[in-house]
């Protein structure tokens, strides 16, 4: 009888079905934007780039059977990780920058607030406002 039992794990992960993630950032605003992810505790390591124009949509899903912490740490990470950036640096294009911390805080403006945004499905919005808000910056020519 006891091998029995061992087949009960395997045919619950069997039947198990994959949870799926999907984390979308729309960009509403007037400013094509240049996103820069980033693990604040190695900055040698280059940054995750990518790119979202003027009134575009990025969308990234993700099945799992696991069911990780996804939440736009995981977004903007390197696809099959590690995901260890905790820091983003949101460039309104020309010269105007936000900068953001992965943190637990009741502050909806923060992409990387893990508490905030934790479900399967989640939306950022960047609009003209986060351009208003954002710091003027220089940027360098590459």
């Amino acid at each position: 009888m006891k091998p029995y039992l061992l087949l009960i794990p395997l045919l619950w992960v069997a039947c198990t079905t994959p949870n799926m993630y999907e984390y979308t950032v729309k960009n509403q605003s007037n400013y094509d934007l240049m996103f820069y992810s980033y693990d604040s505790s190695n900055p040698q390591k280059e940054p995750l780039e990518f790119h979202i124009r003027a009134r575009d949509t990025h969308s990234v899903s993700i099945q799992d059977l696991a069911g990780p912490d996804f939440n736009f740490k995981t977004f903007f990470s390197p696809k099959k990780g590690p995901y260890d950036r905790d820091s983003l640096k949101v460039v309104f294009l020309p010269n105007r920058a936000l900068h953001f911390k992965a943190e637990c805080s009741s502050d909806p403006l923060n992409p990387l607030n893990y508490c905030l945004y934790d479900s399967a499905t989640e939306t950022f919005v960047f609009t003209n406002s986060d351009f208003e808000r954002a710091e003027v910056v220089e940027i360098e020519d590459n």
